[in-house]
C-alpha cells in the first residue's frame, strides 16, 4: 500500500492488538484514518487480486512457477520458448481454418482417396489423408467464375485464399518474432551485475501478499535460486593461463571442433545418399518402411548427436554455463541447417521428376515434412523413456554416486527450434500442419515437465537466462523463420505448380495469380491503377526486396548496437557508483581516524 512506513508499523501494531501511544485529542482522527486506510486496502486489495488473476490465468503459470522455483531460469527459459511456440501454432491454426480450411470445406468436391498404406495412414500421411484437406493437392482451384446449370455454388476464391492466407499468417509471425526480439533485448540490456541487485533481491523481493504455506515455500526457494544465480553470475571470472596451458587449451579445443565437423559432415553425406536410394527403390512406392527411412535416419541423427557433441564438450571445461550453451547451440545449429540444405536441396531438385511422373509434387514434399514431424515427436518421447526415466533410474539406483540428471538446455532448445522450422517450413504444402505441432508442443510439455521433476536435479552452476532468452529467440528468428521464409518464397515465385492438383494447376507459378487478380482488379477499376504498378516495381522485382531485407536487416543491427550501446552505460553508472562507495567508505574511514587522534588529544 502507498503509505510511509511509520504508517504501516501503526497499521501493524492495530491488526495485532498492539498498544499503540496515541494522545486522547487524536482519537477522532485515529478513526477517520483507519477508515481510509480499510478503504485504500480494499481498493488495493481488489486491484491486486485482480492483476493475480490475470498473471494466473497464462498458459501453465502455476507450473513455470514450481520450474523457476527449483531448477531457476535457465531451466525455466525452455518451458517458457516451448509456449512461446505454441502461441505462434495457435495463433497460424486459427488464421488457416478461418480464411482456407472452412471455405474449403463448404465447397463439396468430389474425392479420390488412395487406398494404399491404410494401416500407416497415421504415420506416413498417405491413404485418406492424401486427398484430404491436411495437404496442397486437395485445394481446389475454383473461382468466382465457376458455376454449374447457372447457379454459382459459391463465391470465395480457393487460390486467392491460399496464397493470402499463408502469406499473412507468415507476415503475423514474423511482426510478433520481431517484437519478441525487441522485448528479449530491452529487457537483457537492463541486467544488472552488481552487489547491489544482490542487496535489492534480499531486502525487497518478498511478496507480502502471499498468506498460503505452499506459496511461502515456494517463494523462499524461488529467492533461493535467483541470489545462487546472482552470486554465480559475479562470481564467474576468467582463469588466467599461462604459455603451456593456453597451448593445451587450444589443442584441446581445436580437436573437439574437428571431431564435430568430421562428424556433421558424415551425416550430411548420409543424407545426401540415403534419400535417391528411397527414391529409386522400386518398393518405395508401395512400403511404408521405405517411406519411412528418411525421417527415421533425419531424426536419429538429430537427436543422437547432440548428445554425443555434449560429452565432448566436458573436455572442453568451460567455466562460464553460458558459454558453454551458446558453443553447443553453434554445433547443434550447424548440424541441423546442414540436414535442412541437404533435404531442401533434394525436394527442389526432384520437382521436375515428380511432374513428369504426373504426380502432385507439394503434396509429396508435404507428407515428407509431415512424417519428419512425428518421427521428432516419437524419437522425443522415445529419448525422454530411455535417456531420461530408465537411465536417471539406474544412476540413482545401481551407482556409487546417486545423483540426478543435468538438464541440457541448449539440447532441447535446438529441438524446438528444429521442430518449429519444420511447420513453417511446411505450412505452404500442409496448411493443418501446425496442429499436428500444437498437439505435439502440448504432449511435450507434460511429458517432459514429469521427467523434469522426477529426474533431472538443479544445475550445480547457476547462471541467469535474460541474455540467453534473447539469443533463443534470435536463432528462431534469424536462421530458422528467415531461411523457412526464404524457402516458401522461393517455391511460389520460381517452382511450377502441379498441372493436375493444387489450387495453381493452371499457373506458371503461385505468385502469377496475384499479378493476374492485380491486372483484373486495374481493368475493373482505373482507379487502382496505382496498385498495379507498386506490383511490378516494388514486388515483382527482385532488387526491391533485397533492398527491403537490407534495410531490415540494417536497422535490427543499429538497434542492436543502440542496446550495446545502453549497456555499456549501465556498466559505467555501476562502476562509477561503486566507486563512490569506495571513496565514501575511505572517508567515513579517514573521519574516524581524526575523531579518535582528537580523542587522544
Amino acid at each position: 500500500m502507498p503509505l510511509i512506513f511509520a504508517e504501516k508499523r501503526k497499521i501493524r501494531a492495530l491488526c495485532f492488538g498492539q498498544e499503540v501511544e496515541q494522545p486522547l485529542s487524536a482519537d477522532k482522527a485515529l478513526c477517520c484514518h483507519q477508515l481510509l486506510t480499510c478503504l485504500l486496502k480494499v481498493l488495493c486489495g481488489c486491484w491486486l487480486g485482480r492483476l493475480s488473476q490475470q498473471k494466473s490465468m497464462r498458459l501453465w503459470q502455476k507450473v513455470l512457477k514450481k520450474i523457476s522455483a527449483r531448477f531457476g531460469t535457465g531451466v525455466l527459459s525452455y518451458f517458457v520458448f516451448l509456449r512461446r511456440l505454441l502461441h505462434y501454432n495457435i495463433l497460424l491454426f486459427l488464421i488457416n481454418v478461418l480464411f482456407l480450411l472452412l471455405p474449403q470445406i463448404s465447397i463439396s468436391q468430389p474425392s479420390s482417396i488412395d487406398e494404399g498404406y491404410t494401416d500407416f495412414w497415421i504415420l506416413t500421411g498417405t491413404g485418406v489423408l492424401t486427398d484430404s484437406v491436411m495437404f496442397y493437392g486437395h485445394y481446389t482451384n475454383s473461382t468466382n467464375g465457376d458455376c454449374q446449370n447457372g447457379n454459382c455454388l459459391h463465391n470465395y476464391n480457393i487460390p486467392l485464399a491460399y496464397i493470402f492466407t499463408i502469406g499473412a499468417g507468415m507476415f503475423v509471425t514474423c511482426v510478433l518474432l520481431v517484437y519478441s526480439m525487441s522485448k528479449s533485448f530491452g529487457k537483457s540490456s537492463c541486467t544488472f551485475k552488481t552487489t547491489g541487485d544482490i542487496a535489492l533481491k534480499v531486502f525487497c523481493s518478498w511478496d507480502f501478499k502471499i498468506c498460503r504455506k505452499k506459496s511461502v515455500k515456494l517463494q523462499a526457494v524461488n529467492i533461493c535460486t535467483q541470489l545462487k544465480e546472482m552470486l554465480a553470475g559475479l562470481s564467474c571470472k576468467k582463469q588466467k593461463r599461462n604459455l603451456g596451458s593456453t597451448l593445451c587449451w587450444f589443442f584441446v579445443h581445436s580437436l573437439v571442433w574437428a571431431i564435430c565437423l568430421l562428424c556433421i559432415a558424415a551425416c550430411m553425406m548420409a543424407v545426401y545418399y540415403i534419400h535417391p536410394n528411397i527414391k529409386q527403390s522400386k518398393h518405395s512406392e508401395n512400403d511404408p518402411v521405405d517411406l519411412l527411412t528418411l525421417p527415421l535416419v533425419v531424426t536419429s541423427i538429430s537427436h543422437i548427436l547432440p548428445g554425443l557433441f555434449n560429452m565432448l564438450s566436458t573436455g572442453e571445461n568451460y567455466d562460464s554455463p553460458s558459454v558453454h550453451i551458446q558453443v553447443s547451440i553453434v554445433r547443434n545449429l550447424l548440424l541441423k541447417g546442414g540436414i535442412f540444405g541437404v533435404l531442401c536441396y533434394y525436394w527442389l531438385k526432384n520437382i521436375d521428376d515428380t511432374q513428369r511422373g504426373q504426380k502432385c509434387w507439394e503434396t509429396l514434399v508435404g507428407q515428407e515434412i509431415y512424417r519428419l514431424v512425428l518421427m521428432d515427436l516419437m524419437l522425443a518421447v522415445l529419448y525422454i523413456i530411455f535417456a531420461e526415466f530408465l537411465w536417471g533410474l539406474c544412476i540413482r539406483n545401481f551407482t556409487l554416486r546417486r545423483k540426478k540428471l543435468e538438464f541440457d538446455i541448449a539440447r532441447e532448445i535446438l529441438e524446438l527450434i528444429y521442430g518449429q522450422t519444420l511447420v513453417w517450413l511446411g505450412v505452404l504444402f500442409s496448411p493443418l500442419l501446425p496442429a499436428v505441432q500444437i498437439g505435439k508442443l502440448c504432449f511435450l510439455f507434460y511429458f517432459k515437465k514429469t521427467s523434469l521433476m522426477k529426474n533431472f536435479q538443479a544445475p550445480r552452476k547457476h547462471w541467469r537466462a535474460t541474455q540467453m532468452s534473447t539469443v533463443f529467440t534470435g536463432l528462431l528468428f534469424l536462421p530458422s523463420f528467415t531461411g523457412a521464409l526464404t524457402c516458401v518464397i522461393y517455391t511460389m515465385w520460381r517452382t511450377t505448380p502441379s498441372s493436375h492438383c493444387g489450387p495453381f494447376r493452371t499457373r506458371k507459378n503461385m505468385l502469377f495469380l496475384g499479378k493476374q487478380w492485380i491486372i483484373d482488379l486495374e481493368r475493373s477499376n482505373p482507379n487502382l491503377k496505382w496498385l498495379s504498378w507498386a506490383y511490378i516495381h516494388l514486388v515483382d522485382k527482385p532488387l526491391f526486396l533485397f533492398l527491403v531485407a537490407a534495410l531490415f536487416l540494417t536497422i535490427i543491427y543499429v538497434y542492436m548496437q543502440v542496446v550495446d550501446g545502453h549497456k555499456r552505460i549501465i556498466q559505467r553508472l555501476q562502476e562509477q557508483i561503486d566507486n563512490e562507495g569506495e571513496d565514501k567508505k575511505f572517508l567515513i574511514a579517514k573521519l574516524q581516524a581524526l575523531n579518535e587522534a582528537s580523542a587522544q588529544q
